[in-house]
C-alpha cells in the first residue's frame, strides 16, 4: 500500500434554521491501489463523542453528502474507508467545529491509517529543533531552530487545510532560538531557554501571546543560562524549569518558576534545586506531581535516580526529594504519561554510552519500574500520546549513530509493536498532534510528513 495523502475539502452550506447540509468533494491520488481493498466509504457525524448522523457511500464516489446536520458545537465530520469485513483502511476527521448557525467550511484529510505519507507541500526549511506552536484556527506554527548549525528568528507556518508550508515573516521570535522547550498556557505558549546564533545557552524566554499573535519577551536573571532542561505546567498557568545546562554548558541543579498572567505579562522566580545536577532528563507530571526522570549528571554520567517536587493543596511549592530508581540509568528519553497515571520513558543513552534499546513504565504509586524490549535502539526520538492511549515512536538517532527510520507503538499491558516507517529518517524533529487526530512529523529532513493513526 503506498503511503498517498488524500486531501478533502469540506463545505458547509446553510440548510434551513436550524440544520445545513455537508458536501465533502474528495481528491484522491492518481495510483488508486491505496484504496483497492476498500468496500465502501462512512460518513459520521460526531457530537461531544455521540454520533448524530451516518451514511455510506460507494468506495468510488468522487464526493459524499450528509443533510439534516443539527447545529451545535464541538461537532466533528469523519470518513472512514472499511473493508468487506469492516477494518478501518483509511481515515480522515475535521477538527471540531462550530456548527452553530451560518455557515462554516473546514478541511478534511482522508489518509491510510497506520502510514506515513508526505504532506503537500515541502517545509520552507527542515530545521532541526524547532519549536511548535499549535494556533486556535488548527495550524501550526513552527518558530526557530537550526539552519546547519545556526539558530534562526524566522517562523514557518504549517496550513493543516491545504497540507502546505509558507513563510510567516510577521511573527518572527524575539532572538534566534532553537531548541527550547513548549509549555502549553491557557494564554498562549512559552518557549523557555534553548541555544542561540552562536550555540550558548540563553537566559530568556518569549511568549506566544494567542490574544495579539506576536512572541513577546521574557526576561529575568531567576531564569539562568539553560539548554536540554525540561519544563512542566502547574496550576495557574506556572511553567516549572528543571536543570539542563548552564552557561558553560555544564548540568545544573537550579529550577525556575515562570508566571503567567492573563494580560501576557509573566514574571520568573527561583526554584527550589534538584538533589542532583542534571540535563537532557526527562520530566512529566504524575498524579498531579511534577516528577525529574534520569539524564546526565555534572559528570556527563548518565542518572538512573527519579525525584518529584511536592506541592501542596493550596499550590505552595515545597521541595525536590529522591523517590525511586530506574533499572537502567538512561539520558535523552522520553517521559510520557498513560491514562492509568503511569509513566512510559523510552530508550535514551545508556550508561555505556549507547542508545538503548529498552523503555520502563514507573508507577509513582509503587515507585517501581516494568522493563519492555524495543524493536530498535534509539535516543533523541519523540513519543506521542494518540487519542487511544497508544503512544507513537519516530526516529531518533539508533546504536550506530545513525538516524532511525523505524518506528513502534506501545500498547499498554503489551508492549512495543512494530509501525510503519518514516520517509525520511531523523532526529530533532517534532511529532505533533493535530486538531483532526493525525500527527504532523517534521524537522531533521528536508520533508515532512503525516501520520494517521486507526480510529
Amino acid at each position: 500500500m503506498r503511503r498517498v495523502l488524500f486531501g478533502l475539502c469540506l463545505l458547509v452550506g446553510a440548510c434551513g434554521s436550524s440544520s445545513s447540509s455537508v458536501t465533502l468533494s474528495i481528491r484522491q491520488p492518481a495510483d488508486r491501489t491505496l484504496l483497492g481493498t476498500v468496500a465502501r466509504l462512512v460518513l459520521r457525524a460526531d457530537r461531544d463523542g455521540r454520533t448524530i448522523l451516518q451514511s455510506t457511500f460507494s468506495p468510488h464516489a468522487s464526493s459524499v453528502s450528509m443533510s439534516q446536520v443539527p447545529y451545535g458545537t464541538n461537532t466533528t465530520f469523519t470518513l472512514d474507508g472499511l473493508s468487506a469485513t469492516g477494518d478501518s483502511l483509511a481515515h480522515g476527521s475535521t477538527c471540531p467545529l462550530d456548527f452553530e448557525a451560518g455557515t462554516a467550511s473546514a478541511a478534511l484529510y482522508l489518509a491510510p491509517t497506520h502510514h506515513f505519507a508526505p504532506t503537500a507541500g515541502a517545509p520552507v526549511s527542515g530545521r532541526a529543533q524547532q519549536m511548535a506552536v499549535t494556533l486556535a484556527s488548527g495550524d501550526v506554527l513552527l518558530a526557530g531552530g537550526l539552519e546547519g548549525t545556526a539558530a534562526v528568528a524566522r517562523t514557518q507556518r504549517f496550513r493543516r487545510s491545504t497540507g502546505t508550508f509558507e513563510d510567516a515573516p510577521q511573527t518572527p521570535l524575539s532572538i534566534a532560538r532553537a531548541g527550547a522547550e513548549v509549555s502549553v498556557l491557557s494564554v498562549g505558549t512559552l518557549l523557555t531557554g534553548g541555544i542561540d546564533s552562536s550555540g550558548k545557552p540563553l537566559d530568556s524566554a518569549e511568549l506566544y501571546f494567542a490574544a495579539n499573535g506576536t512572541f513577546q519577551p521574557v526576561v529575568s536573571q531567576s531564569l539562568g543560562a539553560r539548554s536540554q532542561h525540561r519544563s512542566n505546567v502547574l496550576p495557574g498557568d506556572r511553567v516549572l524549569l528543571t536543570g539542563g545546562y548552564g552557561a558553560d554548558h555544564v548540568a545544573v541543579a537550579t529550577t525556575a518558576i515562570v508566571s503567567v498572567q492573563s494580560d501576557g505579562s509573566s514574571q520568573a522566580t527561583p526554584g527550589p534545586p534538584l538533589t542532583v545536577a542534571r540535563a537532557a532528563h526527562a520530566s512529566i507530571v504524575a498524579i498531579g506531581t511534577p516528577v525529574v526522570i534520569g539524564g546526565y549528571d555534572a559528570t556527563g554520567h548518565a542518572l538512573a535516580s527519579i525525584e518529584a517536587l511536592s506541592i501542596a493543596d493550596d499550590g505552595d511549592i515545597g521541595a525536590f526529594q529522591l523517590v525511586s530508581q530506574l533499572q537502567f540509568a538512561r539520558a535523552e528519553t522520553t517521559a510520557t504519561l498513560l491514562a492509568d497515571g503511569s509513566v512510559l520513558v523510552v530508550g535514551g543513552i545508556g550508561s555505556d554510552g549507547a542508545p538503548r534499546v529498552d523503555a520502563e513504565v514507573y508507577n509513582p504509586i509503587t515507585e517501581s519500574t516494568r522493563v519492555y524490549t524495543l524493536a530498535t535502539p534509539r535516543s533523541r526520538h519523540t513519543a506521542t500520546l494518540l487519542p487511544d492511549g497508544r503512544v507513537l515512536i519516530v526516529g531518533g538517532v539508533g546504536a550506530d549513530g545513525a538516524l532511525v527510520a523505524n518506528n513502534e507503538l506501545f500498547v499498554v499491558d503489551v508492549g512495543f509493536v512494530s509501525e510503519q516507517p518514516l520517509l525520511a529518517a531523523r532526529e530533532g524533529h517534532v511529532a505533533l498532534p493535530l486538531c483532526d487526530g493525525s500527527v504532523l512529523v517534521t524537522g531533521g529532513a528536508p520533508d515532512a510528513e503525516l501520520y494517521m493513526p486507526a480510529p
